[in-house]
């Protein structure tokens, strides 16, 4: 658990407080800085303008105010570091992590995002160290915090009707790469993608984008844009020879092995995939041909 050991509403709730608690005095803090500089910067004008116009007399008027709003500037500007420490001294304190995770943490809490992470997540335990990996990259958190939320508490199911966050399609992303890692998306974890899709009210291209994307990688690959029934032997060989040749396979193989052959060449270059994130570009480009040539064949 974490280490306040805190649930998630008692989370969203402290969260709340100590952010609303100080909001309130920063936002003063901040008025009052912004009313200084301009008052800064009226008199360094008037400064700059006496110099010019030889009007040195003036200067007995404007230094002592200007040194005098230059030294409010910086004990406002030093209240205001302050109060930004404090707030981080208290997040640590009553949250148990630094401000960083604790924000993240209330993100994806108040947008109820972390039960369809945590339904990905436990349906391919023996790729938890790779997708905890990716949790910490993506959310600045560290093992403890991604261990507690992420894999061991408990969320009511009906959580997973109510996503409010703005940016699904990121979220379906997120929750496709985590699926993917290790030997691809397995029947279980393309089921709840699919519910997750339309839960999140995705319409019909935007499910085909997903299918298209993603559904090479799954671990008994289907694809449900063509007959299982098409006939490769209906095509020029000659013509196709060259698209058999990037999927590693000659003319007379059958519908199932050029299925199997696209599966594995997927699970190789996919860019979305973890081992591939140094060379995205090589990847896509890679894709590009591979779907080409399957396409070919199967159209």
């Amino acid at each position: 658990m974490s280490k306040k050991n805190l649930s998630n509403k008692e989370f969203i709730a402290k969260y709340d407080a100590i952010t609303h608690d100080f909001s309130v005095f920063k936002g003063l803090l901040y008025l009052i800085l912004a009313v200084l500089c301009f008052a800064s910067f009226i008199i360094i004008y008037g400064t700059i303008y006496t110099y010019i116009i030889n009007r040195f007399s003036d200067f007995e008027y404007f230094i002592p105010r200007l040194c005098f709003v230059l030294i409010l500037d910086s004990i406002v500007g030093w209240r205001i570091y302050r109060c930004n420490k404090k707030v981080k001294k208290t997040i640590e304190k009553e949250l148990g992590m630094n401000e960083e995770q604790a924000q993240n943490i209330y993100f994806l809490l108040s947008n109820n995002v972390i039960p369809w992470i945590q339904r990905i997540c436990t349906l391919n335990p023996s790729a938890k160290s790779e997708q905890m990996e990716l949790l910490k990259e993506w959310y600045k958190i560290d093992n403890e915090i991604v261990n507690d939320y992420f894999f061991e508490r408990e969320f009511d199911k009906k959580e997973l009707n109510d996503v409010i966050l703005f940016d699904k399609k990121n979220l379906a992303e997120k929750l496709f790469k985590l699926a993917i890692v290790e030997d691809g998306i397995h029947n279980d974890e393309w089921e709840l993608l699919m519910s997750a899709l339309k839960k999140f009210g995705f319409n019909k291209n935007y499910i085909d984008y997903f299918k298209k994307r993603y559904g090479p990688l799954r671990t008994k690959f289907e694809d449900d844009r063509h007959n299982d029934k098409v006939s490769t032997e209906e095509h020029a060989k000659l013509y196709l020879k060259p698209y058999y040749d990037i999927l590693g396979l000659d003319e007379n193989a059958s519908d199932e092995e050029i299925k199997r052959a696209y599966h594995n060449l997927a699970l190789q270059h996919h860019p979305d995939l973890t081992k591939n994130a140094d060379r995205v570009k090589e990847s896509e480009q890679m894709m590009a041909k591979i779907n080409e040539a399957y396409e070919k064949i199967r159209n």
